[in-house]
């Protein structure tokens, strides 16, 4: 048996009462609630009373649970919840998904159930597993921050303190050097055993960007620590629009200049950062940034001047322009070669290079700057309701108002990416170009996550992935069998070219399929 049915087979035998046959029903269903068997994985004694009629009150929540059932209730009598903590206790730690898993490979469990739930009922029949539910900053999970994380962790209570020191280990090593991978901390006690703890709660932080590159998990947090961030902020303070191409190259250069223990990131893997941030708008490979800008000093902004009236110039030119303004040499050298506002032209060979902005202070037109304000103003909006102490569907449901606003807000027609055909917003839905399950947070608050697809057979076949896009065109996705007239809906697709204004955002978001 599971432990729902042991649950209910105890309720239906202890409930007693005047009015059972009214009450026992309802009084069941009220319990399961409470130990997460239903919507919500910690329900507050509010809102259980709010949800069954006749309960009215959290003071009679409480007596409800005491009376039929933890002032009765002994370990003995939920025999299941043993293999759990068994199950758990197997191993250091846990990621949530994989715990769940478990649970429901063990067949202990039906899928309608929470975690927290389990832990509650064990403690509630006089057990304890001695582990918590962590958030991935490492905080123990409450009931506001429960449903706030798409993963959360399940770890010994007597590992925690060796697990937070490594994490704040792992979190303060990118900040000097941009972007790292984990094999920096290879010296750190105890890695071997949490590095994969280590991962997950670094692919889950809200403000991480991560890649695996040539066997390697690289990653940074995209927060004002960083390095790449303070770049970002000088640069974009004179730089209106830069290209991708310049300003890893740049920011690689000034990297160089910086004696660290480790070595830097490669230029490609800044290149691939800036060019799937969620701090940047980037179009055709040039990026604008979104985030806050900073000051340069007094020789930056002498830089600044004397190059943005040339081309490109050589180093001796702007030596002297700099030394005639009274710099030393050390402080021009620094300036000049190991700047990230300066893209250094290697081509010709060594006693050629030539020195260039890496941007343009442009005058976009009117209609790019609007759209450029739009998209920031939503991105500002989505990330603000990621700080709100909502439950995740509640959430959900406002992130998809934001993302529906931002696709059609004002209009009542609209093109569907896939088949381009034109429909009445409401028969169009803000469909995920990537699947929501498997983007992080920063991918979810980014507006051009999503792309209009109408509900008339595009959003069922790209959503199941039957169709793709690729490089910009339809392409076919999983093969479905048997299936004539879908098959037929898809032949016409494939080929199509998506408007380049879908195409807006991460590629990545693009990725082929998954057939998981």
């Amino acid at each position: 048996m599971t432990i729902q049915d042991e649950l209910i087979a105890f309720l239906d035998e202890h409930i007693r009462g005047d009015n059972v046959q009214i009450n026992k029903e309802r009084n069941i269903k009220m319990l399961m609630y409470f130990y997460g068997f239903g919507t919500y994985s910690w329900p507050t004694l509010e809102e259980i009373a709010n949800r069954f009629d006749g309960v009215k009150t959290r003071e009679r929540v409480r007596q409800i649970v005491n009376q039929y059932f933890r002032n009765i209730v002994n370990a003995s009598d939920i025999p299941s919840l043993s293999s759990f903590k068994d199950i758990v206790q197997s191993r250091d730690y846990w990621m949530q998904s994989e715990l769940e898993h478990e649970l429901v490979k063990s067949e202990l469990v039906d899928f309608n159930f929470s975690i927290r739930g389990l832990f509650n009922l064990l403690n509630h029949v006089n057990d304890d597993v001695n582990y918590e539910i962590y958030t991935p900053d490492l905080k123990v999970a409450t009931r506001s921050t429960l449903d706030e994380f798409d993963e959360y962790f399940i770890i010994n209570k007597s590992d925690i303190s060796k697990v937070k020191r490594l994490f704040k280990k792992a979190r303060t090593l990118p900040g000097k050097y941009g972007i790292v991978p984990l094999t920096h901390l290879q010296y750190e006690t105890d890695l071997e055993t949490y590095i994969a703890l280590l991962k997950g709660l670094i692919q889950y932080s809200k403000t991480s960007w991560v890649r695996q590159w040539e066997g390697d998990f690289w990653y940074l947090f995209e927060d004002l620590d960083n390095v790449l961030i303070n770049y970002s902020e000088k640069v974009f303070s004179v730089m209106d629009i830069c290209l991708t191409s310049k300003l890893s190259n740049a920011y690689r250069n000034a990297l160089g200049s910086r004696t660290q223990k480790y070595g830097y990131p490669p230029e490609s893997l800044i290149y691939d950062y800036l060019m799937n941030s969620i701090y940047f708008e980037n179009t055709d490979s040039t990026l604008s940034f979104i985030g806050q800008t900073s000051t340069l000093n007094q020789i930056e902004n002498d830089v600044i001047e004397y190059l943005r009236s040339r081309d490109t110039v050589d180093f001796k030119s702007i030596r002297e322009h700099l030394a005639s303004k009274g710099y030393s040499r050390p402080h021009i050298i620094k300036s000049v070669l190991r700047s990230p506002l300066i893209y250094v032209d290697r081509s010709n060979g060594r006693g050629h290079y030539t020195y260039s902005l890496v941007g343009t202070q442009g005058n976009p037109s009117e209609e790019l700057e609007k759209s450029q304000d739009r998209y920031k103003y939503y991105v500002h909006r989505l990330r603000y309701l990621d700080t709100t102490d909502e439950t995740v569907l509640q959430k959900m449901r406002r992130e998809q108002r934001i993302l529906r606003d931002w696709l059609f807000e004002g209009k009542t027609s609209e093109d569907c990416a896939i088949c381009g055909n034109t429909y009445s917003v409401g028969a169009l839905v803000a469909a995920h170009k990537k699947k929501r399950s498997k983007c992080n947070t920063a991918e979810r608050l980014d507006p051009y996550i999503v792309m209009p697809v109408c509900a008339f057979g595009c959003d069922f076949l790209y959503e199941n992935k039957y169709i793709v896009v690729e490089d910009g065109t339809v392409s076919v996705g999983l093969k479905l069998e048997s299936m004539e007239t879908e098959n037929e809906y898809i032949g016409k697709l494939v080929g199509r070219e998506v408007n380049s204004q879908w195409l807006l955002g991460q590629k990545s978001y693009f990725h082929a399929i998954d057939p998981k």
